[in-house]
């Protein structure tokens, strides 16, 4: 009996102690509570007024452009609420493709960030090996949850829908295919885990090719090369290289973090070559470089493993086929030699040629000091030079 009471008289002192304990840590919050309320007052006092601003919640898609090239949908592209797109179209053969831009903006007070993205339907297995869908920002920066999208800012999203150029043909199906496809995108508001978007960047060179500083997909352009942020500045230095006003091509690179992820070779079509030449349309153009080769691969031509057509034993280029639409838009068919089955097409008229084909593409012509052209090869290499 002695023991419960010595139990319970214990456990009173305890809580006594406690409670002391408690009424001290109330103090000091009060007293710290008195000191903030008087100083937060202080400063809003200070025009005599204040006021707080209803938060807003406004985040939606808007202006809506499907690519000059796409297929004709059977039911267009339309925005069917505040972030969802939907579209049918009907891919026909290899190389075609329904591809749209669209706005995202924020009107609200808010910062927001992705909660969630997707597009529907999910492809089977069989249908993924002949179809893509790709979803990134209209520069190609790639999409990812909590990117973030601060309040009064808009971004341009892309999304494509295509049929691979380069699948072994034995997964192609054997009748065409319409999909109705729905594109989503979710924002929440945003917090502290949100993350910024990182676009890509565009330089353009014009850098002679040679065994020791060369721009290459996969690697940073050394310091030694001359960088220009605009075609118009890369322009003007290889005319004054080739000491030729007339020439009209250069290499335009696209980096992510400082490192090359696509090269191009860039190329005009001037109004006056147009009126000289039946078939052609001013413009300027761009056919994408290549990044295939494997100096350590079985295959033939040593190309990467994922660029391999068993059908036709061969490595071919993963982008021959948007290559050849840009050619045969730019100079038309009657300038153009096409070869198929070699994944080759060249293009000439008398003042410019330009070549796509599984190994290279490049466009080039002769000016008083020769013939220069400017390439990209299947290694990455990319660059300008004198035969």
């Amino acid at each position: 009996m002695a023991f419960k009471r010595r139990l319970k008289f214990d456990k009173r002192i305890k809580h006594k102690r406690k409670m002391n304990i408690l009424y001290i840590l109330v103090f000091i919050a009060l007293a710290s509570f008195g000191v903030g309320y008087s100083y937060i007052s202080t400063q809003l006092n200070v025009n005599g007024t204040a006021n707080v601003t209803a938060a807003s919640w406004d985040v939606h898609f808007d202006n809506l452009n499907v690519t000059e090239g796409s297929v004709t949908a059977t039911t267009p592209a339309d925005i069917t609420s505040d972030t969802t797109v939907e579209f049918a179209a009907t891919l026909e053969e290899p190389g075609d493709f329904y591809e749209f831009t669209v706005d995202v903006t924020n009107q609200g007070s808010m910062d927001a960030m992705i909660d969630d993205f997707s597009i529907s339907p999910t492809l089977t297995t069989a249908q993924a090996k002949y179809l893509e869908y790709q979803i990134t920002y209209s520069d190609g920066a790639p999409l990812a949850n909590k990117q973030e999208l601060k309040a009064g800012l808009t971004e341009t999203l892309k999304v494509r829908f295509s049929y691979i150029e380069n699948s072994d043909k034995t997964n192609y199906p054997t009748e065409d295919q319409t999909f109705t496809v729905s594109f989503t995108a979710d924002y929440t508001q945003a917090d502290n885990t949100a993350i910024e978007i990182v676009h890509p960047v565009t330089k353009y060179t014009v850098n002679v090719i040679s065994s020791d500083d060369n721009v290459r997909i996969g690697y940073a352009i050394p310091s030694t090369i001359t960088q220009y942020s605009t075609a118009a500045e890369a322009l003007a230095a290889i005319r004054n290289l080739v000491s030729d006003e007339s020439v009209s091509f250069y290499i335009k690179n696209v980096m992510y973090g400082g490192i090359v992820k696509e090269s191009y070779v860039e190329f005009i079509v001037t109004e006056t070559m147009a009126n000289n030449n039946s078939g052609m349309t001013a413009g300027t153009y761009t056919l994408r470089g290549l990044d295939t080769y494997d100096e350590n691969a079985s295959s033939t031509n040593y190309c990467k493993s994922e660029f391999y057509d068993e059908t036709a034993g061969k490595c071919s280029s993963p982008y021959y086929i948007s290559n050849k639409k840009v050619l045969l838009k730019a100079f038309g068919s009657s300038n153009c030699q096409v070869y198929d089955f070699d994944d080759i097409i060249d293009c000439n008229v008398e003042s410019i040629r330009v070549y796509s084909a599984a190994s290279h593409v490049y466009a080039g012509g002769n000016y008083s000091s020769g013939y220069w052209n400017c390439s990209v090869y299947d290694d990455g290499l990319s660059g300008c030079y004198n035969h």
